[in-house]
C-alpha cells in the first residue's frame, strides 16, 4: 500500500497518507506519518553506503485529528505532543493525543 501511494505521490519525510481504513480493526489510526525514527538512537536513521548513504524513516500510524493537527502546527509540534503524552507507538488502539 504504502509503496503503491508513493508511486502516484512521492512521498517524503514527514509526508502523511491514507490508509484507506483504519490499520487494524476498532483503531482509530487512519492515516501514515514518514518520519524520522526519534525515539531511536540517532545512527538508526542512516546508513553509509559505497557511494554515499541512505536515510531510514519509519511509518507511524496516526489519527485524522493528529494528521490535522500536524497540517496545522507542523510536525515538531505534533512530535512534542507524541512525547508529552508517552504514547506507544506499538499500541494499534492507542486514543488520539489531539
Amino acid at each position: 500500500m504504502t509503496t503503491y501511494y508513493h508511486s502516484l505521490h512521492r512521498l517524503g519525510l514527514n509526508h502523511t497518507f491514507p490508509l484507506g481504513e483504519t490499520w487494524i480493526e476498532n483503531s482509530t489510526l487512519e492515516y501514515c506519518l514518514v518520519s524520522r525514527p526519534y525515539p531511536l538512537e540517532v545512527d538508526v536513521e542512516t546508513c553509509k553506503i559505497e557511494d554515499g548513504h541512505a536515510h531510514f524513516f519509519w511509518l507511524l500510524p496516526i489519527t485524522e485529528s493528529e494528521r490535522e493537527y500536524k497540517i496545522k502546527n507542523g510536525v515538531d509540534a505534533l512530535e512534542e505532543k507524541f512525547e508529552e503524552a508517552e504514547i506507544k507507538y506499538w499500541d494499534s488502539n492507542r486514543e488520539s493525543i489531539i
